[in-house]
């Protein structure tokens, strides 16, 4: 598998923590095995995350305040799929730096970093993934583009995914957002200095104007999700969401979609990296986790949680947990959480 980026993902986390000890004020450093608190920490973004590779997830996130802007530097294991949806009001920058062979954001795949932005819903799948982002005002992101452009801000158009466009309109904004993100790295302290926090807001700031505006007028730089896959995907996530603890069939979602299993199942596999039934079964078998994970250890507890996720196949459900996550449901009952 081709892996972008040197050294092993567990080194780099053990060497992350190992140099950023203390969180200080104005920085949050949370090093975790359970997704949900990736989302705690991304409260910009209404995140559902699904683990769909075996072993058990680490994950470490920083989230530093420069001012208005947020900076969150993460580093995941394994191969997950994220389903994010930002707050109205806010825009996203994600620069990816390294991962294990495929990356997929809105069916693009990425073969070398390159800038993300986006302000609505996205569908990110990846492995062994480490990033840079940044969380900025919608509103004054865009006023400060059109200004450099010479345009109104009803007339800049925001990216809604990998940016593809000739390295002169971005290089130099991307590099100093790296630049500012790995000073950060090396010193959190810095974060709580207040000139410091006010120049990096103001560098982030003019760095990402600057990228919206080189960008105006170049279309081609930058494709949306394609409206009917995302519809596709939306109405059978809603079939999905609705049935509750009912077992859901490929006939249900098709109907739901209005469209054949052959497309669902390509528009899945685009999206998503594999078909409906398969992702759907994950989501379930990650929701018995979570719900393991907080359960009280008594008798029926495993039964209860399993069925409560909308798994009826309890023969299964052991054997298919361990694979999942690297240990019997029994274990994650009596584990105590992070």
């Amino acid at each position: 598998m081709q892996f972008h980026g040197g050294g092993s993902f567990e080194s780099r986390l053990a060497s992350a923590a190992r140099a950023e000890g203390e969180a200080r004020s104005s920085v949050e450093v949370a090093t975790y095995t359970d997704l949900d608190k990736l989302v705690d920490l991304t409260r910009e973004v209404d995140l559902e995350l699904t683990q769909v590779s075996s072993g058990r997830f680490q994950g470490r996130t920083v989230r530093a305040s420069l001012g208005d802007v947020k900076m969150h530097l993460s580093k995941l294991s394994l191969t997950t799929i994220c389903q994010g949806e930002v707050s109205p009001g806010h825009a996203i920058v994600i620069l990816p730096s390294r991962w294990r062979g495929e990356l997929r954001w809105n069916g693009t795949i990425l073969d070398e970093p390159a800038p993300i932005m986006f302000t609505r819903e996205y569908i990110r799948r990846a492995s062994d993934l480490e990033l840079v982002g940044f969380v900025l005002n919608l509103r004054t992101l865009k006023a400060t583009a059109a200004a450099l452009a010479g345009v109104t801000a009803d007339e800049i158009e925001m990216p809604q995914g990998v940016i593809r466009a000739p390295r002169r309109l971005i290089a130099a904004q991307v590099a100093a957002m790296v630049e500012l993100a790995q000073t950060c790295r090396e010193d959190l302290s810095l974060c709580d200095d207040r000139d410091f926090a006010r120049r990096g807001e103001h560098r982030i700031a003019m760095a990402s104007a600057e990228l919206l505006a080189n960008l105006h007028g170049q279309a081609a730089a930058f494709k949306p999700m394609p409206v009917r896959k995302k519809r596709i995907a939306q109405l059978a996530e809603e079939r999905f969401e609705s049935a509750g603890a009912t077992p859901v069939f490929l006939p249900d979602l098709c109907v739901a979609a209005g469209v054949s299993a052959r497309t669902l199942q390509y528009v899945f596999r685009d999206l998503y990296g594999m078909g409906p039934i398969r992702y759907f079964k994950m989501r379930r078998i990650s929701q018995a986790h979570d719900l393991l994970r907080r359960a009280t250890p008594e008798s029926g507890a495993i039964k209860r949680a399993a069925l409560d996720a909308g798994i009826h196949e309890l023969g299964r459900f052991s054997v298919e947990y361990r694979k999942l996550f690297g240990e019997s449901p029994s274990a994650t009952l009596t584990r105590a959480p992070d």
